[in-house]
C-alpha cells in the first residue's frame, strides 16, 4: 500500500511536465504538418512586412507578394524581386535596374523569404502550443523558441489556419526590442505552378544590368 501511494504521490508531482511534454508532442506534429503542406504545395499569397521598434514607437509596413512551389519561390516586396528555382537566386532591383545573380544557403535563403525560414526553424527551435491556444480554435497559435541562447530573437509567433495549415502570419520578436511580424491575405493553393515562374526572364528586362557574383 505505501508503495502504491508513493507512485500515486510520484504521478500527482510529475503529471503536470507530463502534460507539457505530450502538448508539446502534439504542438511539433502539427508544425511538422504545416511544414509538410508548405514543402508539397503551390501556393500564392499577397502579404504586408510590419518592422515596429518598441523603444522608439516606430513602425513600418510594406506590402509584397509570394509564390513558392517546393523549395523554387519568387518574391517581390515593392521595388524588389527574387527569383530562386533551387539553386540559382537573382535579386532584381527595379531602382537601379539591375539584377544580380547569386547561388545562396540556405540560410540566405530563409533570411528573405519568411516561409522557409519557419523550416529552417523547425531544427533550431523548440515549439510549443501558445498559451492563449485553444485546440477547437479556427486558428492555432505556436511559439517557437530558440535552442541558442545567444541567438538575436527571442520568440518566434505563428498562426496557422487549423484546417488547411496554411500560414496566417509569423511574428518574430528580437531582443533589441525591435520586431517583424509577416501577415498572408489572399492566400491561395494553386494546382499547377509554372518552373519559369521562378527563373528571372532577361527578355523582359532589355535594359538591366546584370551582376553576376557565382
Amino acid at each position: 500500500m505505501k508503495k502504491i501511494k508513493k507512485i500515486v504521490a510520484l504521478l500527482i508531482v510529475f503529471m503536470p511536465f507530463i502534460a507539457v511534454a505530450q502538448t508539446d508532442q502534439q504542438a511539433k506534429v502539427f508544425f511538422d504538418k504545416t511544414i509538410a503542406v508548405l514543402q508539397n504545395s503551390s501556393l500564392q499569397t499577397d502579404f504586408s512586412v510590419t518592422y515596429e521598434n518598441a523603444v522608439t514607437n516606430d513602425s513600418e509596413t510594406k506590402q509584397g507578394k509570394l509564390l513558392l512551389k517546393g523549395n523554387k519561390f519568387y518574391f517581390l516586396l515593392e521595388t524588389i524581386e527574387l527569383f530562386f528555382d533551387g539553386k540559382t537566386q537573382w535579386m532584381y532591383m527595379k531602382e537601379v535596374d539591375e539584377v544580380s545573380i547569386s547561388e545562396p544557403t540556405g540560410n540566405e535563403l530563409s533570411d528573405v523569404n519568411p516561409i522557409l525560414m519557419i523550416k529552417e526553424f523547425r531544427k533550431t527551435h523548440t515549439v510549443q502550443f501558445d498559451a492563449d491556444d485553444v485546440a477547437s480554435s479556427q486558428n492555432r497559435l505556436l511559439n517557437l523558441y530558440p535552442f541558442d541562447k545567444n541567438a538575436d530573437h527571442f520568440k518566434v509567433a505563428l498562426v496557422v489556419k487549423a484546417s488547411t495549415k496554411q500560414i496566417v502570419s509569423i511574428k518574430i520578436s528580437f531582443k533589441n526590442g525591435t520586431s517583424t511580424l509577416f501577415s498572408t491575405k489572399n492566400y491561395q493553393t494553386l494546382k499547377t505552378l509554372s518552373d519559369a515562374t521562378f527563373v528571372f526572364d532577361k527578355s523582359k528586362y532589355p535594359n538591366v544590368i546584370i551582376n553576376d557574383l557565382r
